[in-house]
């Protein structure tokens, strides 16, 4: 019996530094945590194969060393006096126990005891699993002003999000259906008058909505007060642009190294007949019109050499963009008074 008294006090001697610390400083962030018969069990590694925590929801103290088999072997130690008084105190309390207990991922199971009893009392927990804080949802809804135009209302519903675009004059422009991850929000808008659509997202950050990926009319959107002029319908007839006119090129050009051309034109069609200075008929270019630019091939009367060639209208001259021609720009002329119907191939 004296043995024992003495083989545990030299152990709860070796403890006391280390239990008191744990009094004043309770257990880490990263402690391991099980809802136990004996209340809370918070226990984490000190140092080495020194583990300490608390119990019964932090009103006594375990401490002991685990071995790396989850092997825990040391000692309860309470402050309030609601157990047996032992003969001798460990960490300055009389009131502690042995505690031999097995832990595994899902929990421990183990015994207990008073002063140098063998430790016979059942103790098991299992482990509570740590949810980490969800942060919360910012609250997006009301009206936003884009960067560049217009003004938007937005609403949400959990992770449904809504974005109602509106023209300067208040009219409604498009719509914008999304789901809302953190802060980053995915979706796709569709414009109320033409249809058009496209996928796009958005990012919440720093008290503004910014564009990520994809197409907008704006690139950030920052809260606003409600517009006074907002209607409840679309007006198409503003989105409809003027279409340019297209540059009536008919007539006829000269070639900066040689020849006379005559342009003819019908809609997208285009039509330029060479002719040599001589007046005899050369080539003739086929194409077909796009905004300014002319894509073709032409062809020799003679050889029936042909090559694709690419044409641009700019500044009142075509230019030679792309392919193989004998001029690289034409210029408005006067019809050539030698003109001639037919190829001079000798």
């Amino acid at each position: 019996m004296q043995s024992r008294r003495i083989k545990h006090f030299s152990l709860g001697v070796a403890c006391i530094t280390a239990t008191a610390g744990l009094l004043s400083l309770g257990t880490s962030a990263q402690a391991e945590t099980y809802s136990s018969n004996w209340g809370v069990v918070k226990i984490n590694r000190i140092n080495g194969n020194n583990w300490g925590g608390t119990y019964l929801d932090g009103k006594a103290l375990l401490y002991g060393s685990k071995s790396s088999s989850g092997q825990f072997s040391g000692h309860w130690i309470r402050k309030d006096g609601s157990s047996r008084r032992c003969n001798y105190p460990i960490s300055g309390s009389y009131y502690w126990g042995r505690a031999t207990l097995q832990f595994s991922g899902s929990g421990f199971r183990g015994q207990y005891g008073n002063c140098d009893d063998e430790p016979r009392g059942n103790w098991s927990g299992e482990i509570v699993t740590q949810q980490p804080p969800q942060p919360q949802q910012v609250r997006l809804d009301g009206w936003w002003k884009g960067n560049n135009s217009g003004y938007y209302s937005i609403q949400t519903s959990g992770t449904t999000f809504q974005m109602k675009g509106f023209n300067n004059d208040g009219s409604v422009l498009n719509l914008y259906d999304g789901t809302i991850k953190g802060n980053t929000i995915t979706g796709r808008w569709k414009n109320y008058c033409d249809n058009r659509s496209a996928n796009a997202t958005l990012r919440y950050s720093d008290g503004r909505l910014q564009r990520i990926a994809g197409s907008t009319k704006n690139t950030t959107w920052s809260r606003s007060a409600r517009p006074s002029n907002i209607q409840s319908q679309p007006n198409c007839t503003r989105q409809t642009q003027p279409q340019p006119q297209p540059v009536r090129l008919d007539g006829w050009w000269k070639g900066n190294n040689s020849g006379y051309y005559s342009i003819q034109t019908s809609g997208t069609t285009f039509q330029m007949k060479g002719f040599n200075n001589d007046g005899s008929v050369l080539n003739l270019y086929d194409g077909t019109i796009k905004g300014n630019t002319i894509t073709g091939r032409w062809k020799n009367y003679c050889d029936n050499r042909s090559a694709n060639a690419t044409l641009r209208y700019s500044d009142g001259r075509l230019q030679r963009i792309a392919g193989s021609t004998k001029n690289t720009t034409w210029s408005r002329s006067a019809r050539p008074s030698n003109i001639q119907s037919q190829p001079n191939c000798n």
